[in-house]
């Protein structure tokens, strides 16, 4: 995506990267010049066999190659398949990797290509980038070069892929079809950076943009596929060769002048939540927990914890398990429940970033005490006089839901909420709710002036949501008009509505009110029973 300020010099390259939400990086020969080391532990696997590789024959054979691959090829090209002593290829491989880890400890220093961590902590400053290494080699080597012992750098990393994860190799698209799919980015979105002819026909067969970075090892191969050749990953970086370029700057120049603008609706919900899309997934009890928490955020929106009227015991190991890893994400308060005043200590106590009055509206005292933690105050607002109140009360930001929501829902539609309070608030940040469930329907909310939306049953559908199968599949099969709101027959007995789909619950509940109506109009019960 659009960067306000330029990491390389080069414009054509700069203008690549700008144009992309997810960055991948190669392991071996792009973040470490390691071929030399890769040599020598595979020269030291079959020096027992009267086998020597050299340079000629590593850099043709086995660069940018699955060693299990090139393991096999070795064995045939040199005859020593019938060796009486040879091992089987697994073992000769985890062999290997012993002796290059061995290796790499003494020499990793002095074999990180040049500046590579200066691009690293580049693209990990900016929060539009999410960040993903994709190699061909064992988990075991990616860890000794980037693990804790390591360069210490697989943290600041969203996607770690190596070839365990796939069952071909490079040059075989698979290993990044697999980072399309596990990152949900469309290929056009995605841009590659590999040192080797292999790696650059894998990204490129799997419809992804990839800038080759050879290494003296690789620099003789054939890069014509890739969409830039480069000389290093310095901000000094020069283009070698330019893979149809007119049209790649072209579109590139196309595509960054509407993410540009994208980025310019989004910075003021982003900005709030600390997002890279400012989307909230509306807190759904007993379905927005820990792990869906965990799998919007990683996905650059915005998780919300759903207290409901959980044991506050439960919501304080819920935010602690939380903490271990997101400083940012928000916890829902339902202000009607009967363990609200506990579960508001607890998030104030525990420092959360954002907290989340709902259900009705809090008092002044509730939201002053929520912001004198430190915590970003949100307040749902049915009705333009709840949300002009929650304002007056000192709400960092309000959540206009309107009647199209799922669960507890406001008498008033979406469309008219937006007319009547979004066109003539600017000062504080409003997020919309209710009914939103498309990437072009949230544009076009933001066009009208919204910070950002919140969705909820369309996370109920995602993968990561860990709620029950048939659940989702309700969902997927309903229509448009399956869902309603429960009805209220008499004033007598009130009812806060609650939408949801038809089904045996929603007869039972309407049933249950008319029975107790009759029992409260023959005497039978009074008000407070019914």
């Amino acid at each position: 995506m659009f960067s306000p300020t330029p990491y390389f010099k080069n414009k054509e390259i700069q203008s690549l990267l700008n144009t992309s939400k997810l960055v991948s990086l190669d392991l071996n020969g792009l973040i470490v010049d390691d071929e030399p080391v890769q040599v020598m532990a595979t020269n030291k696997v079959f020096s027992p066999y009267g086998v020597t590789i050299n340079n000629e024959y590593w850099i043709t054979n086995c660069v940018g190659k699955n060693a299990h691959k090139f393991f096999e090829k070795i064995i045939k090209d040199f005859n020593i398949d019938n060796h009486p002593e040879i091992k089987p290829v697994k073992e000769l491989v985890s062999l290997k990797n012993r002796y290059y880890i061995e290796l790499i400890k003494e020499k990793l220093s002095t074999i990180v290509r040049e500046g590579v961590l200066e691009f690293i902590d580049y693209i990990n400053s900016k929060v539009f980038f999410r960040k993903a290494i994709v190699t061909s080699a064992e988990p075991e080597e990616l860890e000794a070069i980037a693990g804790e012992k390591g360069l210490n750098i697989t943290g600041l990393f969203d996607i770690l892929i190596t070839g365990a994860d796939v069952k071909k190799s490079k040059p075989d698209p698979e290993i990044y079809l697999k980072l399309i799919e596990k990152s949900r980015t469309a290929p056009e979105f995605i841009i590659a950076f590999e040192d080797s002819e292999a790696g650059v026909k894998s990204a490129t067969k799997a419809g992804i943009r990839c800038i080759a970075v050879p290494n003296r090892f690789t620099k003789l191969q054939d890069f014509s596929s890739a969409t830039l050749v480069i000389s290093n990953l310095t901000q000094d970086a020069e283009i070698i060769r330019e893979n149809n370029l007119v049209i790649t700057r072209i579109k590139a120049q196309k595509r960054s002048n509407k993410l540009r603008e994208i980025e310019k609706l989004m910075a003021k919900g982003n900005k709030f939540l600390s997002t890279r899309v400012p989307i909230m997934c509306g807190a759904m009890t007993w379905v927005s927990d820990v792990h869906l928490v965990r799998a919007v955020n990683r996905a650059g929106a915005f998780g919300v914890l759903a207290s409901g009227n959980m044991p506050p015991e439960q919501l304080e190991s819920n935010i602690d398990e939380l903490k271990k890893t997101d400083k940012i994400f928000g916890v829902n308060l339902i202000t009607i429940a009967p363990n609200f005043q506990n579960h508001l200590e607890i998030a104030c106590r525990k420092k959360v970033s954002h907290i989340i009055f709902a259900g009705s509206y809090p008092k002044a005292s509730e939201v002053k005490k929520a912001k004198d933690s430190g915590a970003k105050v949100l307040c749902f607002a049915p009705t333009q006089q709840i949300a002009d109140r929650m304002v007056s009360f000192g709400a960092d930001g309000i959540i206009l839901e309107g009647s199209e929501a799922g669960g507890h829902i406001g008498p008033v539609s979406t469309v008219v909420l937006i007319q009547q309070f979004l066109f003539e608030m600017r000062e504080i940040p409003i997020f919309i709710a209710g009914g939103i469930a498309s990437g072009k329907m949230v544009l076009h909310l933001l066009l009208m002036g919204a910070a950002g939306v919140q969705m909820g049953t369309r996370f109920v559908l995602s993968k990561e949501c860990t709620a029950h199968q048939k659940f989702k599949e309700a969902f997927i099969r309903a229509q448009a008009r399956d869902a309603m709101a429960t009805p209220q027959f008499d004033s007598a007995l009130p009812v806060i509505p609650v939408r949801a789909l038809k089904n045996k619950g929603m007869k039972n509940f309407a049933k249950l009110q008319l029975e107790l109506l009759k029992k409260l109009e023959e005497g039978k019960i009074d008000r407070t029973q019914a």
